[in-house]
């Protein structure tokens, strides 16, 4: 196998690896940055969604397990890049219409936006009468909001400048 071939090889396991916490894989949330085969050797170059995140090591033994696995590879590891930051941008159009599924809204906002007048679209019946309930949800990369015309809670992915 040519080392185009490894690499989208590589490619195509990254992209059934799922997220920990998201229904997402790590190639819909942006995760991977970059991957560099040197012979026999990999490095997969990740961003996490934040620092310190607890899915982090979950991730890396995932990815380090299922890319050792193909016999051209003899090793492979995974290095975490933080700048630059990753941010909501780098989520693809499949992991945006998975999140939504799930009650995440995907979108960014600056900011200084107000907690209470938000342009946030609700998931459930997308209204944007909308408000900020927490700025830290379930976990660091989530915000908790509320939707006060279908009175239902909602979570929001957040970008680490936020």
């Amino acid at each position: 196998m040519g080392k185009g071939d490894l690499k989208a090889t590589i490619q195509d396991i990254l992209a059934t690896i799922l997220d920990p916490e998201l229904p997402c894989t790590i190639i819909e949330l942006g995760l991977v940055e970059d991957v560099r085969i040197d012979g026999s050797d990999v490095v997969v170059t990740m961003m996490p969604t934040f620092v310190g995140c607890p899915a982090l090591e979950m991730i890396e033994r995932d990815v380090t397990r299922q890319v050792s696995a193909l016999s051209e590879v003899s090793t492979c590891s995974v290095t975490w890049q933080f700048e630059p930051a990753w941010s909501i941008e780098r989520v693809n159009e499949e992991g945006k219409r998975k999140l939504l599924a799930h009650g995440v809204t995907p979108c960014n906002i600056p900011s200084a936006a107000s907690l209470t007048a938000s342009g946030i679209a609700c998931p459930t019946c997308d209204s944007t009468n909308t408000r900020m309930e927490s700025r830290f949800g379930p976990t660091r990369c989530r915000s908790i909001w509320f939707c006060d015309d279908c009175r239902n809670g909602f979570e929001r992915m957040r970008s680490p400048q936020e």
